[in-house]
């Protein structure tokens, strides 16, 4: 088959959050399977080359009404390729226009729509235009998929979408990356790790407030903040979190934004990794921490409870409560966790690019047919 993946993130051209380390894997998986592979991505002036995947740069400013624009300009692509397939997140409205005027099936991955992400930072609604885009592109595909049921559910009340039209297949991951990995000890050793952006919706706040009782516990223990420092309150998250711990400063270390290579040596020499995200739709980050056999605190009534088996493979504590927290970090510190660590990789091999990808593929089959 033909298949073309549309996504602004890609790593090789604009940058990687979690859209585009999905997007990376699924493409190459696919090309494994002896597909021809095409991705429609946003360009930047560190463009690199995929030897395996055929990419389609374009290039885009972040201005008013750009989104609708980038999409007349990704509908372009996809109309004039003729693709077997097509597959989009709904994030931004990528494939708006192509879902209005299809000469291919669309298929529709959903992500985490705008409108979630304003109420998990507490943010209005803003952006109309991108807020119809992608709500329209989703009632236009002709299938949607999510990776876990926990969206899936919102979605489908809050879009008034039939959820028996919505499939659920995880994200994955390539495993030989984290397996193959050298640890470099950047940080010395033993520290308690969070890795992703700072910003509220990823439960900074209640981090911020846990980690003086930790501190009070073991004042040596070393807090690596690993992420793009985002605002908050007309400040920097990481201004809150040091006025939330002014007494233990020296304890908390800030990277800023890593790169993956980078990030993963950080992973592989922590002794723990929190993640008290306020809501998750999946969680790649908690993924990768499990395919690293970390021991891994995470939160409760989202995607995180699809991929850790609480107090098997990890623990899950309440959002929003750093109390909780505090306790849960303090329980890891103290007791042997080695069961937790062999129960998490083995828990992460179920989530292999090698086997998610063959659920897509059976997708992208049937529709063809």
């Amino acid at each position: 088959m033909k298949i073309a993946l549309v996504s602004r993130e890609y790593p090789l051209t604009s940058g990687s959050g979690g859209i585009g380390t999905y997007t990376y894997n699924l493409a190459h998986a696919l090309v494994a399977h002896g597909h021809e592979v095409h991705v429609i991505t946003r360009s930047n002036k560190t463009r690199k080359k995929d030897k395996k995947v055929l990419l389609h740069t374009i290039k885009h400013n972040d201005c008013f009404c750009s989104n609708i624009r980038y999409s007349c300009k990704v509908a372009k692509i996809l109309r004039k390729e003729k693709f077997d397939i097509v597959q989009a997140s709904e994030w931004g409205g990528e494939a708006y226009i192509f879902s209005l005027f299809k000469n291919a099936p669309l298929v529709t991955r959903f992500a985490t729509p705008t409108y979630m992400i304003n109420r998990l930072n507490n943010q209005k609604d803003v952006g109309f235009l991108t807020l119809h885009m992608e709500r329209a592109q989703a009632k236009h595909s002709n299938a949607l998929f999510s990776s876990t049921h926990a969206l899936a559910e919102v979605i489908a009340v809050d879009w008034k979408i039939n959820i028996e039209k919505i499939k659920v297949i995880p994200n994955s991951i390539e495993l030989k990356n984290i397996t193959n990995q050298k640890t470099k000890q950047l940080f010395g050793k033993d520290y308690i790790l969070y890795f992703g952006r700072l910003e509220e919706r990823k439960g900074m706040i209640t981090l911020a407030k846990a980690l003086s009782g930790v501190f009070k516990k073991y004042p040596d223990i070393k807090v690596v903040l690993a992420g793009k420092d985002m605002s908050y309150r007309n400040a920097k998250m990481s201004d809150y979190i040091k006025e939330k711990n002014k007494k233990y400063l020296k304890n908390i270390i800030f990277t800023g934004d890593l790169k993956k290579d980078k990030m993963y040596s950080v992973i592989a020499a922590s002794q723990l990794v929190v993640l008290p995200s306020r809501w998750e739709a999946f969680g790649f980050v908690c993924l990768e921490a499990l395919a690293f056999g970390k021991v891994t605190i995470a939160t409760k009534g989202s995607g995180f409870s699809e991929i850790i088996e609480d107090s098997v493979s990890g623990y899950l504590v309440n959002p929003d409560k750093p109390k909780e927290l505090t306790q849960k970090i303090i329980h890891c510190l103290s007791n042997d966790m080695s069961l937790i660590r062999r129960n998490a990789r083995a828990r992460s091999k179920r989530f292999s690019v090698e086997n998610i990808s063959k659920q897509v593929l059976e997708l992208y089959e049937n529709m063809v047919k």
